[in-house]
């Protein structure tokens, strides 16, 4: 994660939780979509849904992040299509923001893709010291009876500092979560998302020290950080699946970030990209996974959907393997 990306998402929080949350759904929307939930498709079969919203394997909630101010039913109408899940971001201090945010997606059957930074340190959390914010979040999403997908502070890497902000207290922090979340909101998965660079050779890092054993989701973000200026190179969203897959062990994934950059010379090289993520995801058991819709004034440019890779996200999204909440 970029600092200026960092930024953008701290930054727009606030507006983004206190804006009302109209409960209108998209119009001009096809009818006779899939979904998908805890008795879906494998489920009818006599397949047990191995979390909360299982999608079942080849399906995909396929969404984006739409920040403020952007209004979600307007961007859906600009698609001609309902997301199958949407991202969104919060500080500590806004979880009566997040838990409004996860019923207004249910309500038009998204899957919420919550995140959320904690107060104190993640140690505070996994000791529970922190309890009396978290108890209250997973209560209010428990009132919702609906799946959830809650992610405590996502791309923690570069957040490491002092003895409370350890990778050893992120992976505690999670099966704390996890716990809390077993006892007082079964139908909220907690899902901890990594960033793409933690799983590249050439970070240097070792990906082991912060995955946490227990949670039944395996989350990363997934980047094409292409740029003719550093010369990093076009990497395929398939490399950046088999590099962090190899850690899930088995877990389904989830994809809380992606993007491609576009190449000015080859315009329709970014959609090319987009079409093959789709393709890898299906066939790799990615059960949901939300593009990075934002410009984020990056030199090298950035990910907003636009031109072919709008139209490629726009056929993604009517794919009969994308998914809506059941």
């Amino acid at each position: 994660m970029t600092i200026s990306r960092r930024a953008l998402l701290v930054s727009g929080t606030t507006a983004l939780t206190l804006s009302p949350l109209r409960t209108i759904l998209p119009t001009a929307v096809p009818t006779a979509i899939p979904t998908a939930g805890a008795a879906g498709v494998e489920a009818a079969a006599g397949i047990r849904p191995r979390f909360p919203g299982d999608p079942g394997r080849g399906r995909v909630y396929y969404g984006a992040f739409v920040q403020f101010p952007r209004n979600v039913e307007r961007y859906e109408r600009r698609l001609g299509h309902r997301l199958g899940a949407r991202r969104s971001y919060f500080l500590p201090h806004q979880a009566e923001g997040l838990v409004r945010r996860a019923r207004h997606d249910v309500a038009a059957r998204r899957l919420p893709l919550v995140s959320t930074k904690v107060p104190g340190s993640w140690r505070d959390v996994a000791t529970g010291a922190s309890d009396d914010w978290l108890h209250p979040m997973l209560d209010g999403l428990a009132a919702i009876d609906r799946p959830v997908f809650l992610t405590l502070h996502h791309e923690p890497e570069n957040d490491v500092a002092g003895p409370g902000n350890l990778p050893g207290w992120f992976v505690e922090m999670q099966e704390h979560a996890l716990a809390a979340a077993a006892a007082r909101a079964p139908l909220v998965s907690i899902v901890p998302i990594l960033m793409s660079w933690t799983f590249d050779p050439a970070s240097g890092r070792t990906p082991g020290q912060w995955i946490a054993p227990s949670p039944a989701l395996f989350g990363f973000d997934a980047y094409n950080w292409w740029s003719p200026r550093t010369n990093a190179p076009w990497t395929g969203f398939g490399t950046l699946l088999r590099r962090a897959e190899r850690y899930a062990g088995g877990r389904p994934l989830v994809v809380g970030e992606f993007g491609v950059r576009r190449d000015p010379r080859r315009p329709q090289r970014s959609a090319r990209w987009l079409r093959n993520a789709y393709r890898q995801a299906v066939r790799n058991d990615v059960v949901a996974m939300t593009y990075f819709d934002q410009r984020i004034g990056d030199p090298d440019g950035d990910f907003r959907l636009t031109g072919p890779r709008l139209a490629a996200f726009r056929r993604n999204l009517r794919r009969p393997r994308s998914v809506l909440l059941r």
